[in-house]
């Protein structure tokens, strides 16, 4: 099931970026205070003008090229702007210079995941979970990314898990029951009961797995009509 684009990064790190003066002085001759550029990158992120957020992320990582929060805040930008090679490289420096950064690792995930780096999405995905083990949707990124490559027992484990830290996710019982069909045989009844509880919390109805499920409704043939008699 495919996930949004990383907002959660953007909007942790937009509070984040308000405070980094408590890291970095600003420049009295610079224009622009770092706390305010900050605050006005967060603003455009946070309202989806990603392309105003680059600029802005931008002028903040060159003036402060060591501050991860800087990297880890252009990095999602660049990411939610599309542009994945340069989002790749900047998270990679961010989590360089702070390793601590669970978003920034759960957003790199994502990224191998779109290049075809098997293992360094697993790897990504595994230290978002290692640093924050109450979030639920990096259990859910691992999950789909330990489904991908054939380990549906680890990848079950991992949304049993996350469905478990929060009850109210809905990807977690929709994966749950598209793993669940995915079984040799399928596991059609767990796959129901997931699948309708993930339904009950809000997620978009799977044609696809309503079929499997012998949920669709046949259609009701039209009656033929008759030609008059002349």
């Amino acid at each position: 099931m495919p996930f949004p684009s990383p907002r959660s990064l953007l909007l942790v790190l937009a509070v984040a970026g308000v405070a980094c003066h408590a890291v970095v002085a600003a420049d009295p001759k610079e224009e622009i205070p770092l706390e305010q550029l900050a605050a006005k990158a967060a603003a455009a992120a946070t309202s989806g003008k990603s392309k105003e957020a680059v600029q802005l992320y931008t002028q903040w990582m060159e003036r402060d090229p060591m501050n991860p929060l800087a990297r880890a805040s252009l990095g999602a930008a660049l990411y939610q702007d599309g542009q994945w090679d340069k989002a790749r490289t900047q998270l990679e420096r961010a989590v360089l210079i702070e390793p601590k950064l669970a978003e920034s690792w759960a957003t790199l995930g994502l990224l191998y995941d779109r290049a075809g780096d098997d293992w360094l999405a697993v790897s990504a995905y595994s230290r978002a979970v290692h640093l924050e083990p109450r979030v639920a949707r990096h259990r859910i990124l691992l999950a789909l990314s330990l489904e991908k490559r054939g380990w549906r027992d680890a990848a079950e484990s991992c949304l049993q898990e996350a469905a478990t830290l929060d009850p109210r996710s809905a990807d977690a019982q929709f994966n749950l029951a598209a793993l669940a069909l995915r079984r040799t045989p399928p596991a059609t009844e767990t796959a129901r009961r997931h699948y309708q509880s993930a339904l009950k919390l809000g997620s978009t109805p799977d044609p696809d797995i309503e079929d499997l499920l012998g949920m669709t409704k046949p259609k009701e043939a039209k009656p033929k009509e008759t030609k008059a008699e002349k």
